[in-house]
């Protein structure tokens, strides 16, 4: 069983990181009760300065001091961050400042843990309008764009076909000068080009 957070004792702490992963924010995960991943590297990252160290029993056992006083600790840590990705996205909402994350990729959020939440689900919900209209616009301007290709193929083959009716005309003019020369059962005919 997961130890609770609030109630371990700093013996109980110690017993259960010497029997888990050495890996410890995988050990904290197997340890601590509601802990996830990203709280497992961030209290990993405040007690060893790395993110995943790997540790034997032994020292975690050591680590069982510091952790139970972080864990004690915990709720005065600070106002809750909301996590920006690179790409401006709201990734995550953690409920104090994460050291093992850039200070640029955190914003936080003084009003409290609600107030966080509410801030990440908005920041989410117009970078995915913003996606929607984004896909919008751009399937709108490819239909444009075929569309104006279409009419632009249309207007080149009308100008083909003018191209064909100034040949025919000047054709149909050239027989009519020369019908006196053509005989009646013939397919074919060559007359005197004036043009």
């Amino acid at each position: 069983d997961k130890l609770d957070p609030n109630t371990a004792t700093e013996q109980q702490l110690a017993a259960a990181l010497a029997g888990a992963s050495s890996r410890l924010d995988k050990a904290l995960g197997e340890t601590l009760a509601g802990l996830g991943a990203h709280s497992a590297k961030e209290i990993a990252f405040r007690l060893t300065a790395q993110e995943s160290p790997h540790l034997d029993a032994e020292v975690r056992m050591q680590l069982a001091g510091p952790l139970h006083s972080l864990l004690a600790e915990m709720p005065g840590y600070g106002p809750p961050v909301l996590v920006i990705g690179a790409d401006g996205a709201a990734s995550d909402v953690f409920p104090f400042p994460q050291k093992h994350l850039p200070e640029g990729q955190q914003r936080e959020i003084h009003e409290g843990p609600s107030a966080a939440m509410d801030a990440f689900y908005l920041l989410r919900d117009r970078q995915e309008r913003m996606r929607e209209k984004s896909s919008s616009l751009a399937r709108t301007l490819k239909n444009h764009i075929e569309r104006t290709e279409k009419k632009i193929a249309l207007h080149e083959e009308i100008l083909a076909d003018e191209a064909r009716v100034e040949e025919a005309r000047i054709n149909g003019e050239l027989l009519t000068a020369n019908l006196h020369l053509i005989e009646k059962s013939r397919a074919q005919v060559e007359v005197p080009d004036y043009y």
